[in-house]
């Protein structure tokens, strides 16, 4: 049996390399197909189906605390303390994001942080790889250890690998941290889409990642501790030995009803929600519905590429037909014949997968690119190798009985007299047509499914944002890091003059038009809701009668810097300052909220620390959300100047292209401060572009598809045609001794080819109807039936098919007669 497949193989082998074209094409057109395969399903490898970096991650779950109708929010210290000591869990462990900037060796680099619970590593079951974990000790409230771990990268980049670096010290946020340890390789954090590189104890929460100024003013420094309101953390609990996560939901609903009973101010209709870790929120929940929609994208690629190639094989049959009838009449079973074609197929099959993995390998810049975070690792490993294997040899097995079947189904005593061919039989030209049919409705589900998604960007681009994004230049400034806040090093005081300074050193430089610093940057999701009231309703004390909104703290020429305008009342000036009154401005939409009937200049609001603001200013609605379809939410300005902040967006609107300030940038911030780092300098334009980089990998990948898909359609058309106008050549060459006109030729070949476009057009209309509601939920402005995507997607398969129709009709109509009828 062996033997006979060595045999066999070797026999395809020498098939192929006599009829090397027409191998490279079909190989080719597999490596397009089944590489666009093998990216996606890189994808859905790391982000769906690889397991967290930690032991038994099947008895870790994620805890959410609901929140109206979001169950996955965060949770607060109080609420994360009473479940922790519950009992539900075996084990549970809370940790926050924080941005920081570390000092090690003279050199400063702003990088990603975790505040996390002394008991995060043993809950996660993560062996550190130098040096020892977090102990509860060393996350004592009120008495914090200043220890730190960092990541193998983060080791191996800033500190040479060095095994002797625990015990020595880096200053993180101008604060002193010994190290005690070094993460194991590829561990950076508990999903798949984290990217940490350092990680403190919760308790030095206070003073690595300040709390903001209102919570401060109201509670104090070290309120995050005790504020329930204060809702940051994110949860991971590991389950008791043999219980379910159901019972231990349960469990936790208890604790829940609890709290709701003793603390209903904060926690009424509040639950605990548990789900598989990584589940409920984050890469794996986001992605998971777009990375079925491109695997269904890709599968629609993948055959079309096999009907195109059953198509060429079932042509090249006729080609090697005598071939096949002088075999079994010289006594070769059919069965053996078979064998021998599955293994040309096949063998095509394997050697497209092996094309498709370097397609993949260079397709995976192309998913960073957009949506994927770098984090992530798309490499191709087993599982990525055994699917991509799998789908070549299916792929082989596909497209290679459609001729075999054919073929083996035909009387072939006549080609041993060498009087018909497969492909000239009634039969054949129906298979081929199907085929085109096929791959023109399949390129149409595509072609609208891309246009819809393009739509989507055209509109989203267009929408009027409220600010300018062209030539602004955002990038942050953390004085926290320098001791610049209320009970820092530093202070607060000191922490305003450096604002003054280096915003006024910014302005003086040449080609910045403006310059401003905001609390909350535009567009980053990172909006805070808070709670106001007017006079005439005060606040209760639970809240519960407040207006949610947003909140910003800007300095005096924000408004300016973004042209924002005011459209009523006047904007923050010098004469607004420290010791005078407080005042905002309000958005529109939250003028007409508190004051529907009455102009909101002069009127006053409070805020969460009930303070009296006087409202001097009306600017318009503007996108603060990364989602910019939904509601603009109602937003007022606070001024920098009465409402300090530590950490802030540096804002520069340049004259021409913005980035080519960020060296003077950086040196005007250098010259007020060394130590102060230039985070993250960006443009609002890129800002924007990854806002929408979900529907920019949609437009762009399925686009890509419908294109390798339309044009794999359009040359199984002009094959089609092409060998029909062969078939035809006698009869043509008939024609035209008789008389007929060349244009007639060409509407007689062409008619057929407008016969398989309208099947397929019709065909494809029906699919994209169907199929176009799957991806409604990425579509803006647009709907998912938008008769201007139809019709252009239609017009464009209609045009590309009359050309690949009409070019073989071309050069039939310039046959001669008298050479056509002596080849007849």
């Amino acid at each position: 049996m062996l033997s006979d497949l060595g045999r066999d193989v070797r026999h395809a082998l020498r098939v192929l390399l006599r009829a090397p074209t027409f191998a490279a094409t079909v190989i080719a057109t597999l490596s397009l197909g089944i590489g666009a395969n093998a990216l996606i399903f890189s994808a859905v490898d790391a982000v769906l189906f690889r397991d967290a970096p930690v032991s038994d991650p099947d008895t870790i779950v994620s805890v959410y605390t609901s929140s109206g109708n979001n169950p996955h929010s965060n949770s607060s210290y109080p609420d994360y303390f009473d479940l922790r000591d519950s009992g539900a869990f075996a084990s549970l462990a809370a940790y926050t994001s924080i941005s920081a900037t570390i000092d090690a060796n003279g050199r400063l680099e702003p990088i990603a942080g975790e505040l996390v619970s002394g008991n995060y590593f043993d809950v996660l079951g993560v062996r550190i790889a130098i040096g020892r974990a977090f102990t509860p000790d060393d996350d004592r409230i009120g008495e914090p250890v200043r220890v730190a771990i960092v990541s193998h990268a983060l080791w191996r980049r800033m500190f040479n690998a060095d095994p002797a670096l625990v015990g020595r010290t880096i200053r993180l946020n101008s604060n002193v941290y010994t190290l005690v340890g070094v993460a194991p390789q590829g561990f950076a954090g508990p999903l798949v889409d984290a990217a940490t590189d350092v990680w403190v104890p919760t308790a030095l929460q206070p003073e690595v990642d300040p709390p903001s100024a209102a919570v401060r003013r109201a509670r104090g420094h070290s309120a995050i501790f005790d504020v329930r309101r204060s809702r940051g953390l994110r949860m991971i609990g590991r389950l008791p030995d043999g219980a379910s996560m159901d019972q231990v939901a349960a469990k936790a609903d208890v604790v829940a009803r609890r709290l709701e009973t003793a603390y209903p101010d904060t926690n009424r209709s509040r639950r605990f929600t548990l789900a598989p870790l990584g589940e409920g929120r984050g890469l794996r929940s986001e992605m998971r519905p777009l990375l079925r929609q491109l695997g269904a994208a890709v599968s629609m690629v993948l055959l079309v590429a096999c009907v195109n190639i059953a198509s060429l094989l079932l042509t090249r049959a006729a080609a090697r037909e005598r071939e096949i009838a002088v075999r079994i009449a010289i006594g070769a079973g059919r069965a053996r014949l078979v064998r021998q074609w599955l293994a040309e197929s096949m063998l095509l099959g394997l050697l497209g997968s092996i094309g498709a993995l370097i397609v993949a390998a260079l397709g995976t810049p192309l998913l960073h690119a957009f949506v994927i975070p770098e984090a992530v690792d798309l490499s191709l490993n087993m599982r990525v190798l055994a699917f991509t294997l799998a789908v070549g040899v299916g792929s082989g097995l596909v497209f290679g009985l459609a001729p075999i079947a054919h073929a083996l189904r035909r009387n072939l005593n006549p080609a041993l007299q060498e009087r018909s061919s497969i492909a000239s039989t009634p039969r054949a030209a129906w298979i081929h047509g199907a085929f085109v049919v096929l791959q023109i409705a399949m390129s149409l589900v595509l072609l609208v499914g891309a246009g819809l998604l393009v739509r989507t960007l055209e509109k989203a681009y267009s929408v009027d944002l409220g600010y300018e994004i062209d030539r602004t230049l955002i990038a942050s400034l953390n004085l926290e890091a320098r001791g610049y806040f209320e009970g820092g090093s530093r202070g607060a005081d000191a922490g305003l003059a450096v604002y003054e300074q280096i915003l006024s050193r910014v302005e003086a430089l040449p080609g910045v038009a403006a310059a401003s610093a905001a609390r909350m940057t535009v567009l980053s999701g990172g909006a805070r809701s808070t709670g106001v009231s007017t006079d005439g309703r005060p606040m209760r004390p639970d809240g519960s009668n407040s207006l949610g909104v947003r909140a910003n703290v800007v300095s005096h020429r924000y408004f300016e810097t973004m042209r924002i305008p005011i459209v009523q009342g006047r904007g923050f000036d010098r004469s607004d300052g420290p010791a005078t009154p407080l005042v905002t401005i309000v958005s529109k939409s939250l003028a007409d909220r508190l004051w529907p009937h009455d102009d909101a200049i002069g009127k006053t609001l409070r805020d969460e620390s009930t303070r009296q603001l006087i409202v001097i200013g009306v600017v318009p609605d503007t996108v603060y959300t990364t989602t910019i379809e939904r509601d603009r939410p109602p937003t007022y300005y606070l001024l920098l100047a009465q409402n300090y902040e530590s950490g802030v967006a540096l804002h520069v609107r340049a004259a021409g292209n913005p980035l080519s300030l960020v060296p003077a940038i950086r040196e005007a911030v250098r010259q007020v401060d060394g130590e102060i780092a230039v985070e993250r300098p960006q443009r609002l334009r890129d800002l924007m572009d990854r806002t929408l980089s979900k529907q920019r990998m949609m437009a762009s990948l399925v686009g890509l598809f419908g294109a390798v898909a339309l044009m794999l359609a359009v040359l199984g058309l002009y094959g089609v045609m092409a060998h029909a106008a062969a078939q035809r050549r006698a009869e043509i060459g008939i024609r035209l001794a008789m008389g007929a006109q060349p244009r007639s030729i060409v509407t007689l070949l062409v008619g057929q080819g407008v016969r398989f476009l309208l099947i397929g057009v019709a065909l494809g209309l029906t699919g994209a109807l169907l199929g176009t509601r799957y991806v409604e939920s990425q579509l803006f402005g647009v709907t998912a039936t938008d008769p201007l995507t139809f019709v252009i997607g239609c017009a464009v398969l209609v045009v590309a098919g009359l050309t690949a129709s009409a070019i073989p009709a071309l050069r039939a109509m310039r046959v001669d007669p008298a050479v056509a009828l002596r080849r007849a």
